[in-house]
């Protein structure tokens, strides 16, 4: 499995979203059961700032070997224990015609 080893710029945000099963009675009472063994679902929006154009191909050339299909590992800042995700979308912003900013939205996994 590849490790994506990039650097992110500093601003990322990161989005958990439970998955719940929800039954709702007609006397108001409602019942909630967790989705699954792994229920929470967590996102990923990084972006790497003003990158050369060497770096911007590299880390869009490391998205588009995998197709959004592929998982890999990688290490978000400032955890010590790297994850499985996915590289669901990305975007590339022609910043200057010697750089480039690319935005990517990492997907956690659930995978052997």
């Amino acid at each position: 499995m590849a490790t994506f080893t990039y650097i992110p710029s500093t601003s990322f945000s990161s989005d958990s979203s439970p998955r719940v099963l929800s039954a709702q009675f007609g006397d108001g009472y409602s019942q909630r059961l967790a989705d699954g063994i792994n229920t929470i679902s967590k996102k990923w929006s990084i972006s790497f700032n003003n990158r050369s154009l060497e770096d911007s191909a590299g880390i869009v050339g490391f998205f588009q070997a995998r197709k959004g299909v592929e998982s890999f590992t990688w290490t978000p800042p400032g955890e010590a224990t790297a994850i499985q995700v996915v590289a669901s979308s990305w975007k590339e912003v022609y910043s200057s015609p010697i750089t480039r900013t690319i935005s990517v939205t990492f997907d956690i996994v659930y995978e052997s």
